[in-house]
């Protein structure tokens, strides 16, 4: 719980409102590699060094496609450096690994379920514009993760 908890103080305390992560460059926030926009699974963790695990993929159920790889359990999100710092102003957050609606296996997404009580929806919004504090929709193992509507 230490160092969420020091992620969610952080993030409450110190966003401004950017407009981030937009990948055609005009959101001047921080480059995203889970949830980040894409059209195919060669759009997406170019920018970081190592190989990531498990299968990746462009999830093109919800709108722009958002960027994931497969995983089996919380442990193997996050696993690469660089993939959960989402630059000086956010920090480091978090990342689960869910199933998504019906589509099959299971995918590290960005989670917003830490701070749902206190401000989840800000939380995806600062990530991207594009991004809300929703159900991932799995069944059973529904996580809460910041998701594009769509």
């Amino acid at each position: 719980m230490g160092r969420r908890f020091v992620t969610v103080v952080v993030v409450i305390a110190g966003l401004s409102g950017c407009g981030c992560g937009d990948d055609e460059g005009g959101g001047g926030g921080p480059d995203l590699d889970v949830g980040a926009s894409c059209e195919v699974a060669e759009d997406c963790f170019a920018d970081l060094e190592g190989e990531v695990p498990g299968e990746i993929i462009c999830i093109d159920r919800v709108e722009e496609g958002y960027c994931s790889h497969a995983c089996v359990d919380d442990t193997e999100c996050c696993s690469i450096e660089g993939e959960c710092d989402f630059g000086e102003e956010l920090g480091e957050l978090a990342e689960v690994c869910a199933p998504f609606e019906s589509m099959g296996g299971t995918w590290c997404f960005v989670s917003c379920e830490d701070l749902v009580e206190v401000d989840g929806e800000t939380l995806c919004q600062d990530v991207s514009v594009d991004l809300h504090c929703r159900s991932t929709g799995g069944g059973g193992d529904n996580r809460r993760v910041c998701l594009p509507d769509g």
